[in-house]
């Protein structure tokens, strides 16, 4: 059994559970562009209301070009499909007579500085080019004569605090920078005369809760502290003097569905718990008390709770091969007393 097959029949676990629960409130939206959504489950359930979706599956990132070929020009929303990182820079430069999206490309992290200059009458958007994480400040530079947006150039995640110290002509501006996720804890410490937003490192910024406490005077945000990635749920329980939101909570990426249950009476968010990666279809069957939130189930990606089902079907396979193999080994061996049995029932059948 390989990963791709285990990957599929986890796919069809999920939208076995979504069929067999028809009368939710669904978003098809949000299902359509679900990584665990193949067109095939379009294509073989024309029933269920897919034009709820205004052609979501164009952003799907399991579609491949085959697919955008065999489905015809029709089926597609240009503007999604020309968003979707699922279509590769070849494919757009092999096929322009396709109706592509330049203002909606200009968003695909695909697209690269010598594909916009052999395009550059197309109807770009600069303000999308120049916040784009495939976009160096490099290419920048050795292109100024675009209409590069410096605005959005400062929150691109490519520019970095050393960028703009080292590179002081350029017209940064530093309202947008303190929105760039390149930020880090050093640059915040050492340099106290830039105007941090506080808002956004309370979210975005990798903290340690041992910052936080050494720094409890400064102007955190606790909403965004509690959905920061690097806030675990240990840090919660060792520091509940803190003014942790489970409301807020809900929304961080490393609570996992045994510390909710854990404290399933505090105020959490069940709009984002809907959302959780930890959760999976059983986890919501058996908890039909909770008032989850069908939009958030159908945008739930449950990447971690799949991986966990798989790495438990990888084991299962491991440990079957390994009884197998044990089981051989005893049967062809003249050590063991079943073995001894075995090898004389076949040489008695060749003798036959």
């Amino acid at each position: 059994m390989t990963y791709k097959n285990l990957i599929r029949i986890w796919q069809d676990k999920w939208f076995d559970f979504i069929r067999k629960h028809p009368n939710k409130k669904w978003h098809w939206g949000n299902i359509s562009r679900n990584p665990n959504l193949r067109l095939d489950m379009i294509e073989n359930s024309p029933e269920l209301p897919w034009n709820l979706s205004t052609k979501g599956f164009s952003l799907n990132p399991n579609l491949t070009w085959d697919d955008v070929i065999r489905k015809g020009d029709d089926y597609w929303c240009w503007t999604k499909l020309s968003q979707n990182t699922a279509i590769k820079l070849e494919n757009i430069i092999n096929n322009p007579h396709k109706p592509w999206d330049f203002f909606a490309l200009s968003h695909n992290k695909n697209v690269t500085i010598g594909f916009i200059n052999a395009n550059i009458d197309k109807g770009w958007d600069w303000e999308g080019l120049s916040m784009n994480k495939n976009i160096t400040f490099n290419d920048i530079i050795n292109n100024l004569h675009h209409n590069w947006d410096w605005d959005y150039v400062s929150c691109n995640p490519n520019i970095t605090l050393s960028t703009i110290l080292q590179n002081t002509g350029y017209p940064w501006n530093m309202q947008y920078f303190v929105l760039n996720d390149s930020i880090t804890w050093a640059d915040i410490k050492h340099h106290p005369e830039i105007k941090w937003n506080w808002t956004h490192i309370s979210y975005n910024v990798k903290i340690s809760i041992n910052i936080i406490k050494d720094n409890l005077e400064l102007n955190w945000n606790w909403d965004g502290i509690c959905s920061n990635k690097s806030i675990k749920y240990e840090d919660v329980i060792k520091n509940n003097t803190l003014p942790w939101k489970y409301e807020d909570l809900s929304s961080n990426d490393n609570i996992i569905w045994e510390n909710i249950i854990e404290k399933k009476n505090e105020n959490w968010d069940w709009w984002w718990v809907s959302k959780n990666k930890y959760i999976d279809f059983e986890t919501i069957n058996n908890n039909k008390d909770i008032d989850w939130s069908w939009i958030g189930i159908s945008n739930n990606t449950m990447e971690n709770a799949r991986n966990k089902w798989i790495y438990g079907e990888r084991l299962k396979i491991i440990h079957a091969n390994k009884i197998n193999h044990f089981f051989l080994r005893i049967i062809w061996s003249p050590y063991y007393k079943i073995g001894r049995k075995f090898i004389l029932k076949q040489a008695e059948i060749l003798t036959k």
